[in-house]
């Protein structure tokens, strides 16, 4: 698949939707299920993306190929995806959550809000994706997508957490931590304002 957030449906059909036909075919030809990596639904009345429309399309090729030719498909629509549970993992400096609690860090100051987030480990998606090919269990292979979501996490849990590493860390309200995150220089507040309005506008949602 080609992952581009910007390029319209057109330009992704080939490899997004083209290719998961191909794959499906291939899969029917040696009896093998497929596990179908989809992406999150819209969120509220936001527009779908170029390449999520392509997601879409594939997901309905593959519900098309279980019903006509009986091929198994588990289309997954898979959410946020982060950080490894195991100890010693690196955690991904451009990581979108990682990016908002560094700069939570970096500033002393945590946003006092009534917010959960949903956060899946990578290597639970992958612990995943190994149980249903090894397993292969038939009630999940019928070709209809389903959403993979992560665990929801309070914000005031992970203020917690960070607390136990960071004690002189104080919760402050949404609009003074954007103010002291605005007047911050450095690559790091610059990330953060690429991705923290994303976060906000999830959780108006």
């Amino acid at each position: 698949a080609e992952v581009n957030m910007v390029k319209p449906p057109q330009a992704l059909a080939a490899s997004n939707v083209g290719g998961t036909a191909t794959v499906l075919h291939l899969a029917a030809l040696a009896g093998a299920p497929v596990a179908f990596t989809s992406t999150m639904l819209p969120l509220g009345d936001t527009a779908p993306s170029g390449y999520r429309q392509t997601k879409a399309a594939a997901e309905a090729v593959c519900e098309r190929h279980f019903e006509s030719h009986g091929v198994p498909s588990a289309p997954l629509q898979l959410g946020d995806i982060g950080m490894a549970t195991a100890a010693g993992s690196v955690i991904p400096d451009d990581d979108a959550f990682v990016i908002v609690l560094k700069a939570c860090v970096a500033l002393g100051l945590f946003p006092d809000v009534p917010w959960a987030s949903s956060l899946m480990a990578v290597d639970q998606c992958a612990s995943l994706f190994v149980r249903l090919l090894v397993d292969a269990p038939a009630g999940e292979f019928s070709g209809r997508p389903s959403e993979v979501k992560g665990s929801l996490v309070p914000w005031g849990t992970l203020y917690e957490w960070l607390r136990l590493e960071v004690p002189a860390l104080r919760k402050v309200p949404l609009h003074e931590w954007r103010e002291a995150a605005s007047a911050r220089r450095g690559s790091l507040f610059q990330q953060l304002g690429l991705v923290f309005d994303d976060f906000a506008d999830e959780q108006a949602r």
